[in-house]
């Protein structure tokens, strides 16, 4: 059987490792939204008028930290914050 190791974990199935990295309620919106784009936080929002801002927030930082989103900030007097996929989808 199939075998790997994520970072925290051990699976033995891709489909499982699928899932466990796209699981919450926003997640494959925002890669699907941003699959041909670069998009700053206000846009990603308008683009989701259902998604609170803290869920958003939190969908986003778990996709960084996975490294399925890269977040760039340019440093002005109003944060400008960007994001788009990363090389590595999933």
């Amino acid at each position: 059987m199939l075998e790997f190791l994520s970072v925290k974990k051990r699976y033995y199935n891709p489909v499982e490792f699928a899932i466990d990295r796209i699981d919450g309620t926003w997640k494959i919106l925002i890669l699907l939204i941003l699959r041909d784009k670069t998009m700053r936080y206000g846009e990603l929002k308008n683009e989701i008028p259902h998604v609170t801002h803290k869920m958003l927030t939190s969908q986003l930082k778990h996709l960084e930290d996975e490294a399925s989103v890269e977040r760039k900030v340019y440093p002005v007097v109003l944060p400008n914050v960007e994001y788009k996929l990363t090389k590595r989808r999933i």
